[in-house]
């Protein structure tokens, strides 16, 4: 029986000392992943990286050390405790549309085509997402993307306002990084797509309504009828590929979309905005390849500030806003089986 007492004694000891220690570690900070306990060693580099973090010109202080706890707390939250590379990946990150349009190139039309950067959470589009992306939410928070579109991109919660409900979206996608686009081809998308080239963040890319726009230059000839866009990144880790596009190689012809009434400057192409006047009405047209007016099957995608007067008569009539000023774009599709097309336009002061 002492035998007994003893071994008794012995196991309650060791089952108090355990307890005791784990509540120790508990009362420390620590973090539990699974079966395996360790200490939070990772919060304070997350804090570091926060704290180098400068506060933009014009931001309240204390607003941006809100969101840089809210980041914080969001990224334990999740679980993460260090920065791994992946590519982009779910429906919010498809790349949707795909488009194309015929751009002279040296005398020779060229089929382009372009899309915009879908990496939700990379707030900066410096190609990653992580701490860093709050710098441009605290600049824009609190403004509505109805009347600052050049914020869309920063709405990463979808609401039309950017706010605190924005730091999810860095916290849930935080590493992913996009380095480049694959551009791939296909026949007819039954025997697979081949790969046709690549399209780098780096010089691939504008800076347009609603992100970056990237470009992709297929020739005049394209040796595929359709084509996707898939992101890779920095490992050339493939993500989630886009919505193909449908190009009929020398056939079908193409949207011609132009400025009729003289802008103060600019060609209309993303690199070169026309230079228009708020409040200010300027008429477009839209011919196809062979110079007839397209007006019944043409849609104008307008996108703020201008205001279109979309009717079956030639020329289109579209007006820029007098309350909003920047960087903007007009589309235009047709119902028929035709290039679409873009004008890019930079919206001055009333005149």
């Amino acid at each position: 029986m002492r035998t007994n007492s003893t071994f008794i004694l012995r196991v309650v000891f060791m089952f108090v000392t355990a307890a005791f220690a784990a509540s120790l570690i508990s009362c420390s900070g620590a973090k539990t992943t699974g079966t395996s306990v360790s200490l939070i060693t990772d919060r304070s580099a997350f804090s570091s990286e926060l704290d180098a973090l400068e506060v933009p010109d014009g931001v309240d202080p204390a607003l941006f050390k809100e969101l840089k706890d809210a980041l914080e707390e969001a990224l334990l939250a999740q679980g993460i405790d260090r920065m791994v590379s992946t590519p982009p990946t779910g429906d919010s990150n498809r790349v949707d549309p795909l488009n194309y349009h015929i751009e002279d190139v040296g005398g020779t039309d060229h089929y382009i085509l372009t899309w915009l950067y879908r990496s939700l959470g990379d707030y900066d589009l410096d190609g990653r997402v992580g701490i860093a992306d709050i710098t441009p939410m605290a600049i824009h928070y609190g403004e509505d993307t109805a009347t600052h579109p050049e914020a869309t991109h920063i709405d990463g919660s979808g609401n039309g306002t950017i706010g605190i409900e924005d730091i999810t979206p860095i916290a849930m996608n935080y590493g992913v990084d996009v380095a480049e686009y694959r551009v791939d081809g296909s026949a007819d998308m039954e025997t697979g797509y081949a790969e046709v080239g690549l399209a780098s963040i780096d010089t691939d890319t504008v800076e347009a309504v609603g992100g970056l726009l990237f470009s992709y230059d297929l020739g005049d000839a394209p040796a595929y009828e359709w084509y996707r866009v898939v992101p890779l990144d920095a490992e050339s880790a493939a993500g989630i590929e886009s919505v193909p596009v449908h190009i009929v190689p020398g056939g079908g012809g193409g949207l011609v979309i132009y400025l009729v009434t003289a802008a103060v400057s600019g060609t209309g192409v993303p690199e070169d905005p026309y230079v228009v006047l708020a409040d200010t009405a300027y008429e477009i047209g839209v011919e196809d390849e062979q110079g007839e007016p397209f007006t019944d099957a043409v849609v104008l995608h307008l996108d703020p500030p201008f205001v279109g007067d979309v009717t079956d008569t030639e020329p289109y009539t579209v007006t820029p806003s007098g309350d909003l000023i920047g960087d903007f774009d007009v589309h235009a599709t047709a119902e028929e089986d035709l290039v679409s097309n873009t004008l890019y336009f930079r919206v001055e002061g009333l005149p």
